[in-house]
């Protein structure tokens, strides 16, 4: 059987059997679970790759994707927002590949590519693939859905800790930020959640019947922009479920202390100034860190940029100062050299015109 032979049968068997409805479920690998992805890797095997290749690329080409979904045919159990997530990252790497228009030999390496793309993907998440069922919360209520890979039947399994998550002492200043979060990870993988309540009430106060509700979201966090005394309160964040109870229940002691100020200034007192009305005034002096001098970034870029300045001009005169010297030198040596040769010059004739004096003294002699 070739390979497209091959896939098609997969995707055939992995379609749910509609008579009897009893009859037992086939075989199948997580991926093919979403009915999306299904439909994804379908349109890829039946339409794609055959109206591009043809003959042995087409054959190899739809190899790999078998090859892909052999390997991910694994037997276990696996959360379902793990393959949810899994499905949305091969989606993403397919129409990629599909945006491309690839023909025959470059649809193969594009295939290929996706194929390892996917394995990596694949690989990533194998760490959330497990067999044995456990909770990660250690308070609230809350259910995940979990699939077997085998038949691609879900269960559900629930996460029971009690929905009391007990009491958080909050202290911040006045005129400060404060962020109020009661977001847990569990939030983002469970299957009841429905959104965050939020209420308020004196500080201390633990009867849920004297909190007040002030805030119905989407989002986890509350968040106030400038504390005042009126914030000091006790809040709560119940984790509303679908079913319209409670998941989570946690409450805040919100405490509002002094405004924080960080001195930035000195008063220094001058005794030989003296006001009008005899009163000593104050002179704000800024302080300094301790040490010998307190420069900032702007200060320390000039001095870098002033001896840089600085190196440079007496580079400029060191040379100037050796080019000067040296052409005085040379200049010496060519004076010197000139009148050596003029006294060589002045010797050679004065004993020349004397040997010709010696002759003629000879001559009128002779």
């Amino acid at each position: 059987m070739s390979g497209r032979g091959l896939c098609l049968l997969l995707f055939h068997l992995s379609l749910p059997p509609l008579p009897p409805v009893d009859a037992p479920s086939l075989p199948q690998g997580c991926l093919l679970c979403p009915r999306d992805l299904r439909d994804a890797f379908e349109d890829m095997e039946q339409d794609y790759i055959p109206d591009r290749a043809h003959g042995t690329e087409r054959e190899r080409a739809q190899g790999s994707l078998l090859q892909l979904l052999r390997i991910t045919a694994l037997h276990g159990t696996m959360a379902q927002y793990v393959i949810d997530r899994i499905a949305i990252d091969l989606k993403r790497e397919m129409t990629a590949i599909m945006k491309q228009k690839l023909k025959e030999h470059y649809l193969t390496l594009g295939i290929q590519k996706f194929t390892q793309a996917a394995f990596d993907i694949v690989n990533k998440e194998l760490s959330h693939f497990i067999n044995d069922i456990e909770c990660s919360n250690t308070c609230g209520n809350f259910t995940l859905k979990y699939v077997a890979c085998r038949d691609c039947h879900g269960s559900y399994q629930s996460c029971t800790m009690g929905i009391d998550c007990g009491v958080k002492d909050l202290t911040v200043g006045e005129n400060e930020e404060l962020l109020i979060s009661c977001f847990e990870p569990w939030h983002l993988i469970t299957t009841n959640f429905k959104d965050y309540i939020f209420y308020k009430a004196p500080l201390g106060t633990r009867n849920i019947w004297y909190f007040e509700k002030f805030a119905e979201t989407q989002e986890s966090s509350l968040e106030f922009l400038r504390i005042t005394k009126e914030h000091q309160k006790t809040y709560r964040c119940i984790v509303m479920g679908d079913h319209g109870l409670p998941i989570a229940d946690t409450m805040y002691d919100v405490h509002v202390g002094p405004p924080v100020t960080v001195p930035t200034e000195v008063p220094v007192t001058h005794p030989h100034l003296v006001h009008e009305e005899g009163l000593i005034p104050t002179i704000a002096r800024p302080t300094r860190p301790a040490g010998l001098l307190a420069l900032n970034l702007g200060s320390i870029l000039a001095l870098v940029i002033c001896g840089i300045a600085i190196i440079a001009l007496g580079s400029v005169l060191c040379y100037s100062l050796f080019h000067l010297q040296k052409k005085k030198a040379d200049s010496n040596k060519t004076e010197e050299m000139l009148a050596l040769s003029t006294n060589s010059y002045s010797l050679f004739h004065l004993q020349k015109k004397k040997a010709d004096s010696n002759k003629t003294e000879e001559m009128l002699a002779l």
